[in-house]
This record gives C-alpha cells, sequence and structure tokens, in this order.
C-alpha cells in the first residue's frame, strides 16, 4: 500500500513541477541587431526567427507576452519574460535602424 502510495506521489511530483520546470527552463530569446530568435523544447526543437526588416509592429500583451507582428500578417508570441517592457523598447529601437 505504501508503495503504490509513493509511486503515485513520485508520478504526481514529475508530471506537475518537473516537466515545467524543464520545459521552462529549455526556452531562449536571442536577440541580435538584425533578427530575433525564439526556440523552445527540450532540445531546442522548435525554432522561430523575425528579421526586423519584416517586423512591423511590437507590442506588450497581457502577462508580459511580446507579440511581433510581421509585413506578411503573421504575429509571433514571445513567452513572458523578465524586465518585458525594457525589452520592447530595445527591439522598437532595433527595428527603427533596420
Amino acid at each position: 500500500m505504501y508503495i503504490t502510495l509513493y509511486s503515485v506521489a513520485g508520478a504526481l511530483a514529475f508530471i506537475f513541477w518537473l516537466i515545467p520546470v524543464l520545459r521552462y527552463l529549455s526556452a531562449y530569446v536571442d536577440l541580435f541587431t538584425t533578427r530575433i530568435s525564439y526556440r523552445a523544447g527540450l532540445m531546442g526543437q522548435r525554432r522561430t526567427e523575425a528579421q526586423f526588416s519584416q517586423v512591423t509592429d511590437v507590442r506588450l500583451g497581457d502577462g508580459r507576452r511580446i507579440h511581433l507582428t510581421l509585413v506578411s500578417g503573421e504575429i509571433i508570441e514571445l513567452p513572458a519574460l523578465p524586465k518585458a517592457k525594457k525589452l520592447v523598447g530595445a527591439i522598437q529601437v532595433l527595428v527603427a535602424k533596420v
């Protein structure tokens, strides 16, 4: 009975704690002078890149998420980041330079 209880508790801890922590730690946003790159997944499997020459609008959304609107009408949503207002300002400056 105790072995089953500990097994279920361990599985719940794995599902509700470890997996979200790994997802959070495996997301990267790289800001370059000409583009922005967002990588997610355990080994950076999903990649999204946007050239600043293609970006028409940068705004801060709900929950500190950053929305980039491209010329084609596509919206790229970056995850909630610390100091998102400063990052949006830096992205707007870089978009204006290009």
